[in-house]
């Protein structure tokens, strides 16, 4: 069975992206936060449906589109780590 870890910046990035939101409405900043977790999860069922990363292009290496959010992603043999979880305008610099 294939299991799933959070990485410390991609939880970073939940905390930041809920901060930011909950200026605006804290139930939208947990609705979007909700469905970022729960998008992510599902990687677990369909590792390959996601996208290559273009600033990777590394075949293991994929993203989901959350709108406006990307949530990238590392498969290995037994496990998927989520990388990142960016906002679709950002500038996004892997290294």
């Amino acid at each position: 069975m294939v299991s799933l870890r959070w990485s410390s910046e991609s939880l970073s990035d939940l905390n930041e992206i809920a901060d930011y939101l909950k200026l605006e409405s804290p139930t939208l900043a947990e609705m979007i936060v909700r469905k970022l977790l729960e998008r992510g999860e599902k990687v677990i069922e369909f590792p390959m449906a996601g996208r290559v990363v273009p600033e990777y292009n590394k075949e293991n290496i994929r993203e989901l589109i959350e709108y406006p959010y990307r949530i990238i992603y590392e498969i290995y043999d037994t496990n998927i780590a989520i990388l990142r979880i960016i906002h679709g305008a950002r500038h996004f610099n892997p290294e």
